[in-house]
């Protein structure tokens, strides 16, 4: 799952307008399916990223 507006602002702060629009015509052109985000989808992502974030965190607490 991809955050829609995530990604539009990372665009918006790399280059502007320009980039994030940019972005923005050339996804639209792939078979991708936009889905509403609700509560329970949005919870499910945090818990996801929160999950791989601390995974990959794993290997620099060792080296401690």
């Amino acid at each position: 799952m991809v955050n829609w507006g995530e990604m539009y602002y990372i665009a918006l702060q790399e280059g502007g307008d320009d980039k994030a629009e940019l972005y923005r015509s050339t996804l639209v052109k792939y078979p991708i399916t936009i889905i509403e985000a609700n509560k329970e989808l949005t919870l499910q992502a945090a818990r996801y990223r929160g999950f791989i974030k601390y995974r990959m965190q794993i290997p620099l607490r060792l080296r401690w």
